[in-house]
């Protein structure tokens, strides 16, 4: 859910990014008028630009997973199990499948 949230979030970032700085600034007779415009200007599209970089760092975290030593990551995706398994270790996961962390250390 995380992902999908903030992948939707970078998006729409980036839209209203990429549109704010093909917007020109209208230029007005005084000269802090137009100084406090550009002062405007420039933090919405730092801000949005910054939004649209935190929104996707997150939404690629959330596509990592770390399956613990001993244990193998089996991949399930609407019922069907991958023949594919994560082994222990760091590991990129998509997140709509679901993953299930399995032991296969032989008890003693």
């Amino acid at each position: 859910m995380i992902f999908i949230l903030s992948f939707l979030v970078a998006v729409v970032a980036f839209v209203v990014w990429s549109s704010l700085r093909k917007k020109p600034i209208r230029s007005t007779a005084d000269m802090h008028d137009l100084e406090l415009q550009r002062s405007i200007y420039r933090t919405a599209v730092l801000g949005t630009g910054s939004l649209a970089g935190i929104a996707l760092l997150v939404a690629l975290s959330q596509c990592i997973t770390q399956i613990p030593a001993g244990h193998v990551g089996v991949i399930d995706f609407f019922g069907q199990v991958s023949d594919r398994t994560l082994k222990s270790g760091v590991n990129s996961a998509i997140r709509w499948r679901e993953l299930s962390k399995c032991r296969c250390r032989p008890k003693k």
